[in-house]
C-alpha cells in the first residue's frame, strides 16, 4: 500500500506542478488573441473598409478559435514533458505494476492504467494505447473508461466553473472534479466486469521492469511537442470550425443584435426546459451543452461569444499602434515566464 500512497502523491503533485506551470502561458496565449491580435485584426479591417460581418467573423470567430486550440498546448506540453519523465526514468511502469493490485479489484490490470494516465491529457492518443493491451475485453473496457478522466479540454471549464461559484476552493473543487471522474470510471469498470464484459483473462501482471535511469531530456521534449502537434492538427480543425459555425449561428438571420434572438438561440430557448430539472434550464446553458457535445473545447468559447461577445470596444475608440501591441504581447510573456 505504500506504492499507491507514493504513487498518488506524485500524480498529485506532477498536476498541480502542470498545472501551476501551464496556466500563465494559458493566461498569456488568452490575453493575446482576445487583446493586441483582434485588436490589430479590426484595425487592419477598418484600414480596408471590410464589411462589419467580415470583421465580426474574423473578430469573434476565427481568432477566438484559433485562440482556444493553442490556449491548450502550455498544459499538454507540460503534461507530456511530466509523463515522459516518469516514463523513461522507470517509475511509469513500475507505478502500473503497483496499480495492478488495485485494478484487479475493478476487472483490469495494470496494463490499463497507463492509456487511463494518457486520458488526462487527451483522450484520443490514450484511447489509440488501449492497442498495447493484449485482452479484448481488457482493451474494450479500458477504452471505455478513459473518457471519464479528465482531459485539458475540460480544465478550461473547471477553471471557470470553480472560480465563479467558489473562488477561495477553486483548486481544491476542481481537484475533486479529476477524482471524482476516477471514481466513477472505477464504478463503472466495477459493474461492467461482472456483467456485461467479464474478464477474459486471469492471474497477475507479467511485465520486465526498466531499471531506473536518468532520462533523456531531448527525447522527451520531442515526443511531448509530437504529441502536443497532434492535438493541435487533429483537434484543433474541430475547434476551429465549431467556432466559426458557431458564429454563424449566433448572426443568422443576418442582422440581430442579441444572441437569444439568433437562431441558435431560439433553438436551444426551446430545449432549454428539458435541462430545467438539472438546474441549467437557461437558453445560454444549454447552447453550451449542445456545443460541447462536438467538442468540450468549444463550451468556454461558446459562453465567451454568448456573455461578452457582445462587450467590443467602442467605434470611436483609438486604434492600437503595431508597437504597442508587440509591446504587449512582449510584457505578457515576460509576465507570465516570471509567474510559471
Amino acid at each position: 500500500w505504500l506504492g499507491l500512497v507514493l504513487f498518488a502523491a506524485i500524480m498529485y503533485v506532477t498536476f498541480n506542478l502542470v498545472q501551476a506551470v501551464a496556466s500563465p502561458y494559458v493566461d498569456w496565449i488568452d490575453g493575446v488573441f482576445n487583446g493586441p491580435l483582434a485588436q490589430g485584426a479590426a484595425a487592419l479591417l477598418a484600414t480596408v473598409a471590410a464589411p462589419a460581418w467580415l470583421t465580426s467573423l474574423v473578430v469573434d470567430g476565427i481568432i477566438p478559435g484559433v485562440g482556444g486550440v493553442l490556449a491548450f498546448v502550455p498544459s499538454l506540453l507540460m503534461l507530456y514533458l511530466a509523463l515522459g519523465l516518469l516514463e523513461q526514468s522507470g517509475y511509469l511502469a513500475r507505478a502500473a505494476f503497483v496499480m495492478d493490485r488495485f485494478m484487479s479489484i475493478i476487472g483490469l490490470h495494470g496494463k490499463s492504467f497507463v492509456p487511463l494516465i494518457l486520458g488526462f491529457g487527451c483522450n484520443v492518443p490514450a484511447i489509440y494505447a488501449t492497442r498495447t493491451i493484449e485482452s479484448p475485453t481488457a482493451r474494450r473496457l479500458t477504452a471505455l473508461l478513459v473518457p471519464f478522466m479528465s482531459c485539458t479540454a475540460r480544465l478550461p471549464i473547471y477553471v471557470i466553473f470553480g472560480l465563479a461559484f467558489f473562488p477561495h476552493r477553486a483548486g481544491l473543487v476542481i481537484w475533486g472534479l479529476y477524482l471524482l471522474g476516477m471514481v466513477v470510471a472505477a464504478l463503472v469498470a466495477a459493474v461492467l466486469t461482472r456483467t456485461m464484459l467479464r474478464s477474459d483473462s486471469a492471474g497477475a501482471m507479467i511485465m520486465e521492469l526498466p531499471p531506473y535511469q536518468a532520462p533523456a531530456w531531448r527525447s522527451i521534449g520531442r515526443q511531448a511537442m509530437q504529441r502536443s502537434g497532434s492535438f493541435v492538427r487533429k483537434a484543433g480543425t474541430v475547434i476551429l470550425a465549431m467556432s466559426v459555425l458557431l458564429w454563424l449561428l449566433l448572426h443568422i438571420p443576418f442582422g440581430v443584435t442579441e444572441p437569444r434572438d439568433s437562431l441558435f438561440g431560439q433553438a436551444t430557448a426551446a430545449v432549454a426546459p428539458v435541462f430545467a430539472p438539472a438546474g441549467f434550464g437557461t437558453w445560454s446553458a444549454t447552447a453550451a451543452l449542445v456545443s460541447g457535445v462536438m467538442a468540450k473545447e468549444v463550451v468556454v468559447a461558446t459562453l465567451a461569444q454568448i456573455h461578452v461577445g457582445a462587450e467590443s470596444a467602442p467605434a470611436d475608440a483609438p486604434l492600437p499602434t503595431l508597437g504597442a501591441g508587440v509591446r504587449a504581447v512582449a510584457d505578457g510573456f515576460v509576465t507570465a515566464t516570471a509567474d510559471a
